[in-house]
């Protein structure tokens, strides 16, 4: 999973592996948002909560992200209207639509 933590911080690998140690209060808000969703990818926790985790990430980086949570160990729940995100999530559907839910029909 270091690699998945290199990727996620978009930072050179030399350039990552010297910022190791560095506290995250020093990181910019956007390394910080990469940092909080590197956290339980690389120590997966049971229950998973993410909302619009594709906010402000490079198409790249949402490749890499769907293909970590495809094989996440623990529960997902995924708040988010990125389509293509919500159809690489495997699982059951709930749908939130004018405050009523309904399970949406095969993806």
């Amino acid at each position: 999973m270091p690699q998945l933590l290199v990727h996620l911080l978009e930072f050179p690998r030399a350039a990552a592996e010297a910022r190791l140690g560095t506290p995250a209060g020093a990181l910019s808000a956007g390394q910080r948002h990469r940092l909080d969703l590197a956290r339980p990818l690389v120590r997966p926790v049971d229950l998973l909560l993410l909302d619009e985790p594709a906010n402000h990430l490079s198409p790249l980086l949402v490749e890499e992200m769907e293909r970590a949570l495809a094989d996440y160990p623990g529960t997902l729940v995924v708040v988010s209207h990125d389509r293509r995100l919500r159809s690489s999530c495997r699982g059951s559907r709930l749908e939130l639509h004018r405050g009523r839910t309904r399970t949406p029909l095969a993806a």
